[in-house]
């Protein structure tokens, strides 16, 4: 394999791994949701507690989902280092 090949299966296994960490953010982000909305007066209360999992759940899918289908400038960062493997 060449250092462009091992380069680019990094990138998309960065990813895959990202896109299946947001999809499980995601389906427990919604049973919280489910839970919290059965009562009132916990959906009031901890109506700010869902801010950061929305925003990492975010995070996680957008950047996942740039990984595996572009990633060039990712590519581009980590291939300008000089390394032995293009001797």
């Amino acid at each position: 394999m060449t250092k462009k090949e091992i380069v680019w299966l990094l990138i998309r296994i960065a990813g895959a791994y990202l896109l299946w960490q947001g999809v499980g953010s995601s389906v427990g982000l919604v049973a919280n949701l489910a839970f919290a909305s059965s009562t009132p007066e916990l959906l009031s209360k901890s109506a700010g507690a869902f801010l950061g999992p929305v925003v990492m759940t975010g995070l996680d899918l957008s950047l996942g989902l740039y990984l595996l289908i572009n990633g060039r400038v990712v590519f581009n960062l980590l291939s300008d280092r000089p390394d032995s493997l293009d001797e």
